[in-house]
């Protein structure tokens, strides 16, 4: 008597989300490799639970945004990032308004990359809003621009005169400046107590010692006949035709060349 053999069909396995049983430190491991755009626009509206987690500060300390991410939801990544440490923006229209949220959300900020930009159509970028930041962004002390027009020299006067809890603090700039800006500049540093410290690198990055320049501390210094403009002349190595109007708020089309200058 032979027995016949009965067939089994295997159980359908069911459809798991192995990503539920994964921590959230994992996930948020992951998610660290990805874009902010990608974690924006697709991995938060996955479920609850990675739409909390795609707003951890955590994923958050660094941003680099072009002009396809809209202005309102840059924005939206800067107010939701307290822990934001290096911003680098590229080819955007709306400077002065990041700029003036970053300074309101993002004390913590260390570092600031602006390349191709305007502040907004009207191509100047504020230095009302620079100095907000400045002020305002205890940490921060790298600064490279690049392609952008920078408004008056309020910016330039402050720069040189940072401090945190009384102390004068380093500051990198990397940018474009007038002539004017750099008077201003080379008066504020000559005024405050990061005159013998303060260096300048030419476009050749030839190093300057603003102490070396002068000998010794002076409100004077900086109208030596000739001073400035040998400085400027060293610094862009061109001719550069001086804005008859001096009102600090004027813009003084600068050359393009685009001087180092390292401030302590």
């Amino acid at each position: 008597m032979f027995k016949s053999e009965v067939y089994v069909p295997p159980k359908r396995l069911r459809n798991t989300d192995h990503s539920a049983t994964l921590p959230d430190e994992i996930l948020l491991l992951i998610f660290s490799f990805l874009s902010h755009k990608e974690l924006y626009t697709a991995v938060r509206c996955v479920c609850k639970r990675w739409y909390v987690l795609t707003s951890s500060p955590v994923l958050w300390k660094r941003i680099t945004a072009q002009h396809e991410v809209p202005s309102n939801i840059l924005c939206k990544w800067i107010e939701h990032s307290p822990l934001l440490r290096e911003v680098s923006l590229k080819e955007r229209s709306d400077i002065n308004t990041v700029t003036e949220t970053l300074s309101k959300y993002c004390k913590n900020l260390q570092s600031l990359k602006i390349e191709n930009s305007k502040g907004t159509s009207s191509e100047l970028v504020k230095s009302e809003t620079l100095c907000r930041l400045l002020t305002r962004c205890k940490y921060l002390n790298n600064l490279y621009f690049s392609g952008i027009k920078i408004q008056s020299c309020k910016f330039f006067k402050l720069l040189s005169n940072r401090k945190h809890f009384g102390i004068a603090k380093k500051c990198s700039y990397y940018g474009p400046v007038s002539q004017k800006q750099m008077r201003a500049l080379i008066e504020s540093i000559i005024n405050s107590e990061t005159y013998e410290a303060a260096t300048l690198f030419t476009s050749n990055n030839r190093k300057i010692s603003i102490n070396e320049l002068f000998g010794a501390a002076s409100s004077n210094a900086v109208n030596v006949p000739g001073t400035v403009d040998h400085i400027w002349e060293d610094i862009i190595q061109n001719s550069l035709d001086e804005d008859d109007d001096e009102d600090d708020e004027d813009y003084d089309e600068f050359n393009d060349r685009e001087p180092q200058m390292d401030v302590y």
